[in-house]
């Protein structure tokens, strides 16, 4: 350990414990209570008519009695928030007609509107009462924001969290929860190494590095076990390499320039360049993906693309089997269709040649340009950024490091720093200084540590009345990390200086700002993904008896379809109600190609309309979703129903009871039953019945489509709702849920929207608010860009 770290171990020791006490959030620790909501006789006799004889008088099918609501029993030993939870799950079961069964005493429909509405009304009335739930929530960035932050403060593009733990997720899949973010010794141990070796390469010392240049007109022919042909004419069994043998960097900034033209047949898509940059060790080729583009144009033009070193596989010096860093360029356009066999040459560098492939897109490689560093000027940007010029360096460098500290503290902190604070970070460095070989150094340490601290680490956040309102700074922070996962610009930071974002014009206008930068991409796709649990597509392999010509690496254009869909609707200000059924869909060539949708080219993603007899449009519809709950082999009823209740109606099924026995026991042939078979037994068995009965219809209405998102006309796909509702497919279920849940379905994605946004999970409490936002994205034709402008109107998100 460097000479004065003891001390900034200790200092990082004793803000983890600090940290993990202002985590405890004790606000939703509550005593018991007598009751909260007390049903008058008329409601508790429609109750005891109905409910009682599963819920109450000592009964509790389904773990849920009624006992402790409507009985003589007071709620001594429940808490007045899970007893307000207990009600609106009475309310969820009686909007979704779950209650009462088939085979209870009939309720009439006038019963069944009079008790969701009273249960409704009382629960609201209840929250409304009990008044405003003092929080504050402290949250710390999670590895997304941490990287997106330590790129954007300081100007350099590294891999910031491969050492850092996973993010956990909180129960509704979000990773921006203070109750999934907690911080362990190893965070921030790893936050320290990792902040001191991105100042090392931010911060520069000593002369200026070699410069390298190197310009390639011709491919290589390099030793290639790969059937591949060296060819500055790239088809998809071409490659151009560029060998730099020995005359290049090991760290630092690097450009490429890449002149090329196209040859672009009609009625197909264009040419996708890659570029890569790595080496052959011996056995491996060992390459990392630099850039993908999509060449549009025939003309010849000039691409650049950037990148550190560092970032990918290097070969060690001096091995001479394989020598050399090579660039790699490659047309990875793939049509599909059969490739041409390989032909096997006995001609030297020249090991393999293909026919020609005349009806594909080719690229023409003119030149390759490889410079480094990429900044010609030293010490390069990121460095001059941080330590600036200023007249005060050479005259007075006390003052100079004051200033230097300031505002860098201040862009790390994302306000203005506090004297005592920067007071703080002065005594260290000078504490610290003279162990140091260089002012560099010295400084490097000091703003490592600033990097440690909380105030740039944690997120801070009220949700109160007066007295405790964030200042515009924290309104800045918050906007900045829901819309673009990062640290506030300038402009923003500007208006928070000048106090002005608590004022509705300007923080409307700052809002519409930052939906309209390309950075708010990111939200809307990290958004999209949690809500929607994407994630899952990755974990389930497409069974390669069943599906034998598929390609895995389609999934990751399956994913891209909904994000896109997601952006398409805030980008263009269209209804939420797109995302239950749509008349167009969001597509490129290679998912067009997969739903047997024809004259859609290029990978770039877009609307294409969708005739009125497809069964595409809308969520249900995408492969991501369809595939992501299903088996990788069958489709998954079961598992789509769940996904169903649980991601667009925020109404999940409860788990199953504990004494439920595995369906091998109940039939040792099951697995090779028909689908509606195995469903059938599950039905059959008492333990199962009631959950399956609200729950199996949502994923049979779904059956058409196979475990990889195809359609298939000869599936039953037929199914009976609760009340009597018939489902004959994926158009009856899209209907259904626009006819009968649209407010269950704007709810819950208000629900999901408001709690990403706030950084904390909703519960009872935020009833009102919820209610509210709903009420005002209905009146706004559930357009998303309206809701998100009116959640950063709350008081929730304000306050």
């Amino acid at each position: 350990m460097l000479p004065g770290l003891n001390i900034l171990t200790s200092r990082v020791r004793w803000l983890t414990l600090w940290l993990l006490c202002l985590i405890a959030n004790p606000t939703c620790a509550q005593s018991p209570s007598r009751h909260v909501i007390d049903p008058p006789q008329e409601i508790t006799s429609l109750f005891r008519s109905h409910c009682v004889d599963c819920h109450g008088d000592g009964a509790h099918e389904g773990d849920f009695s009624l006992d402790q609501l409507i009985g003589s029993a007071t709620a001594s030993s429940t808490t007045e928030m899970d007893e307000l939870a207990r009600w609106e799950r009475v309310e969820k079961v009686l909007i979704n007609g779950q209650m009462p069964p088939d085979d209870a005493e009939p309720i009439s429909t006038s019963e069944r509107r009079s008790l969701t509405r009273w249960v409704g009304e009382s629960i609201t009335s209840a929250v409304q009462l009990r008044g405003p739930i003092e929080r504050t929530t402290l949250r710390r960035l999670n590895n997304v924001e941490y990287a997106n932050t330590m790129r954007d403060l300081l100007g350099i593009d590294m891999d910031f969290t491969s050492q850092l733990p996973s993010d956990s997720r909180s129960r509704d899949g979000f990773v921006n929860d203070p109750g999934a973010l907690l911080v362990s010794s190893e965070h921030l141990q790893t936050y320290l190494n990792t902040a001191r070796a991105a100042l090392d390469k931010t911060i520069v010392s000593g002369p200026a590095p070699k410069s390298y240049h190197h310009v390639f007109t011709e491919s290589d022919r390099v030793r290639w076990d790969q059937q591949a042909a060296f060819s500055n004419r790239l088809g998809r069994n071409e490659i151009f390499i560029a060998n730099i043998k020995d005359d290049y960097p090991n760290e630092g900034e690097f450009l490429i320039r890449v002149k090329l033209s196209a040859e672009l047949p009609t009625d197909i898509g264009p040419p996708i360049l890659q570029v890569e940059v790595g080496y052959r060790p011996d056995t491996q080729i060992l390459f990392g993906k630099l850039a993908e583009v999509e060449i549009r144009q025939e003309s010849a033009q000039v691409l650049e693309f950037r990148g550190r070193i560092e970032n990918f596989p290097l070969p060690v010096r001096g091995q001479e089997k394989y020598p050399g860093m090579q660039i790699k360029l490659l047309n990875i356009y793939d049509d599909g269709s059969p490739r041409q066999e390989a032909i096997k040459n006995k001609a030297p560098g020249q090991r393999w040649s293909f026919a020609d492939e005349p009806a594909l897109p080719h690229i023409l490689i003119e030149s390759i340009e490889f410079q480094s560093p990429e900044d010609p000027t030293w010490p390069p940007h990121h460095h001059r950024k941080i330590l600036f010029e200023s007249p005060l360096r050479d005259g007075d460098p006390a003052s100079y490091e004051r200033e230097v500290l300031a505002a860098f503290v201040t862009r790390a902190f994302r306000r203005p720093v506090e004297p005592t604070e920067l007071t703080s970070f002065i005594d260290f460095h000078h504490e610290n200084r003279d162990q140091f070989p260089s002012f560099e150094a010295a400084i490097r340490e000091t703003l490592a540590m600033v990097l440690v601290h909380p105030s740039f680490l944690y997120l801070r956040r009220v949700d109160a009345n007066e007295p405790q309102t964030v200042d515009d700074h924290q309104l800045a922070s918050q906007l900045s990390y829901f819309l673009w996962s990062t640290m506030p610009d300038a402009e923003l930071l500007a208006a928070a200086d000048q106090h002005r974002l608590h004022e509705k014009d300007e923080l409307l206008r700052q809002v519409d700002r930052l939906l309209a930068d390309e950075r708010a991409q990111q939200w809307m796709t990290r958004f999209v993904d949690q809500w929607l649990k994407l994630d899952r597509l990755a974990n389930v392999a497409a069974d390669e008896d069943v599906y034998p010509d598929f390609d895995p690496s389609i999934k990751a254009d399956m994913r891209a379809e909904t994000q896109m869909f997601f952006r398409e609707l805030v980008n263009e200000n269209f209804s939420a109600m797109n995302l239950i059924r749509s008349d167009f869909a969001v597509l490129n060539e290679r998912m067009a190609r997969h739903y047997g949708i024809a004259s859609v080219w290029g990978r770039e993603f877009r609307q294409v309309p969708i005739p009125n007899e497809s069964h595409r449009g809308g969520l249900l519809t995408q492969a991501s979703v369809l595939m992501a709950n299903s088996t990788g082999a069958k489709s998954h009823p079961v598992l789509r129903a769940v996904w169903v209740r649980d991601r667009l109606l925020n109404d999940p099924p409860g788990s199953p009871p504990a004494d439920v026995p595995t369906l091998d026991q109940i039939d040792p042939n099951f697995a090779e039953l028909p689908i509606r078979k195995q469903m059938e037994i599950h039905r059959d068995s008492d333990s199962c019945r009631a959950c399956h009965r609200g729950l199996d219809p949502w994923g049979l209405a779904l059956e058409n489509f196979d475990a990889v998102g195809l359609w298939h006309e000869d599936i039953d796909s037929s199914a009976e709702l609760p009340g009597g509702i018939q489902l004959r497919g994926i158009k009856d279920l899209q209907e259904h849920l626009l006819q009968s849940y649209p407010d269950r379905f704007a709810r819950s994605l208000v629900v999901r929207l408001t709690s990403y946004a706030l950084g904390r999970q909703l519960d009872i409490f935020d009833r009102p608010i919820i209610e509210k936002l709903t009420a005002t994205f209905a009146e706004n034709d559930y357009r998303i860009k309206h809701l998100v402008r009116a959640i950063v109107q709350t008081p929730e998100f304000q306050d």
